[in-house]
């Protein structure tokens, strides 16, 4: 679990085994600017190494990174080592722009802590059958099994209804906790519903989560066609409250698509597109 969560602020947690990430789990990340913005660069230099969560690299640095920041006049982009943005980029008249800038970093940061998160040595990593079905109708509680696609990823059209089924395939009644990581960094609790609520899942009973409208629908971010989204799957002898791992999203609800369009293009992406591909990954126990 990441080194930034007390394992005492979770209910139960003595009954979970744990494999604690090795390194240093700070996200790296490389600072760079246009001609002219040298001022607010320098800001974000001072602040950023103040963060726990990460590490500013040095020019030419050979160990990569995780993360781009891109200042430039109009807008300060956080970009994939790549060049594709990561999220919506931030105004570059927005107010306390470097605090912003750092908890977006942040969250970045904790999203990918708790995407690794791991415990191959656990005697419940083959207990639990997890299989996705795309729903006949929005609604239904069955449908067709998605195939994988090379990598294990699985896709679906935006708005395309969805089901994921559960099956505890073990010997002794087991908890599931399963989080959505999103493309705008947002990780929720899919399962169990209800908060202080740990339904356990007998040997060979089958649970079904259903993502129809009004509910769980795929949604694309801001500037994509494609995104991708990650569940994690806890599987405990306990019951065990996973609810400190979560974390909002990194968005601005209040930027039009008109400005966010604009910001986009300046910082070398494309708009995004009404209708494209969500990918799927499942895993993590």
């Amino acid at each position: 679990m990441p080194d930034d969560v007390d394992p005492n602020s979770v209910p139960r947690m003595r009954s979970v085994e744990l494999v604690r990430n090795s390194g240093d789990q700070r996200l790296r990340v490389a600072l760079t600017a246009e001609a002219g913005q040298e001022a607010v660069l320098a800001g974000l230099q001072d602040a950023l190494p103040a963060s726990g969560r990460l590490r500013i690299t040095d020019e030419g640095e050979g160990a990569g990174t995780d993360a781009q920041v891109l200042v430039q006049a109009q807008a300060i982009s956080l970009l994939f080592p790549d060049g594709r943005l990561m999220m919506q980029p931030v105004p570059a008249q927005a107010p306390n722009l470097e605090s912003d800038v750092q908890s977006r970093l942040e969250a970045v940061a904790r999203f990918q802590n708790v995407l690794h998160i791991e415990n191959p040595n656990s005697g419940l990593v083959n207990a639990l059958e997890i299989r996705f079905e795309r729903q006949a109708a929005a609604g239904a509680n069955s449908g067709q099994t998605l195939a994988p696609q090379q990598g294990g990823q699985l896709v679906v059209r935006e708005r395309e209804p969805y089901l994921m089924r559960f099956t505890n395939r073990g010997a002794t009644t087991v908890y599931v906790t399963v989080l959505a990581l999103s493309a705008d960094w947002r990780i929720h609790k899919l399962y169990p519903e209800l908060e202080n609520d740990f339904p356990p899942l007998a040997p060979g009973k089958s649970h079904a989560l259903p993502f129809d409208e009004g509910s769980l629908m795929t949604e694309l971010p801001y500037v994509a066609n494609e995104a991708t989204d990650f569940f994690k799957f806890f599987v405990t002898s306990q019951p065990t409250d996973f609810s400190v791992l979560t974390q909002a999203a990194s968005r601005d609800p209040d930027l039009d698509h008109a400005s966010l369009a604009a910001l986009a293009l300046a910082s070398g992406s494309e708009a995004r597109q009404q209708v494209g591909d969500v990918r799927l990954c499942a895993g993590g126990r």
